[in-house]
């Protein structure tokens, strides 16, 4: 006689050998000043916004190791005391390299549809990693930026944090930045006052 195992005794042996990973973090709810549409609002569903991986991508952004020399960090470019840009021209990176262009604000870029001046990444995430690689910026390889972060031992509790294990990948680096840059919004100008709430005295005469 033969003796065919039930499925649902497979499934099961599979799941109690292999759990599947719940979502990892604290959720994080962005909080839309006046003038930003809660609904052209989009997160990726492979990067929820999570306060542990907020905190681990405000960090990296910060960082100037990322570069091959140690000198150049996201806030390099996009500062946030200078409206998240660098008020030049032509941005310099690498050994004072200067660019073709000047850098873009991160404010309020999750709601664009493409990153970069010309449109050529689809997301944050993906436009993350164009500086790190680029020989005028930080100069260095998304491997070689990996390496030197997982290097450094205090990022591993706050990897863990954010993403269940102290793994360093570039993958997870870019959606702990990106996760960060999303939470950089700005609204509620007096344009904006006046746009959505009617209030005319907001604005000064022509």
């Amino acid at each position: 006689m033969k003796f065919f195992t039930p499925l649902f005794l497979i499934f099961s042996v599979l799941i109690a050998a292999f759990p599947l990973q719940a979502e990892q973090g604290t959720p994080y709810e962005p909080d839309f000043p006046l003038g930003l549409d809660p609904d052209v609002f989009t997160v990726p569903d492979d990067n929820p916004l999570t306060v542990e991986k907020i905190e681990l991508g405000k960090m990296l952004y910060f960082d100037k190791r990322i570069s091959i020399d140690n000198t150049v960090s996201c806030a390099t470019c996009h500062h946030p005391q200078k409206g998240f840009t660098d008020q030049l021209q032509f941005s310099k990176g690498f050994q004072a390299k200067t660019g073709d262009r000047n850098s873009p604000t991160v404010i309020n870029s999750a709601f664009n549809y493409f990153q970069f001046w010309d449109g050529r990444a689809p997301s944050l995430e993906e436009q993350a990693k164009g500086p790190m690689e680029n020989p005028v910026e930080m100069a260095h390889t998304l491997d070689g930026a990996a390496q030197r972060i997982a290097s450094i031992k205090g990022y591993k509790p706050y990897f863990e944090a954010a993403f269940g294990d102290n793994q360093v990948t570039i993958d997870r680096m870019v959606k702990a930045i990106a996760s960060y840059e999303r939470t950089v919004l700005s609204g509620n100008s007096p344009w904006d006052r006046y746009v959505y709430n009617g209030e005319t005295t907001k604005l000064s005469s022509p």
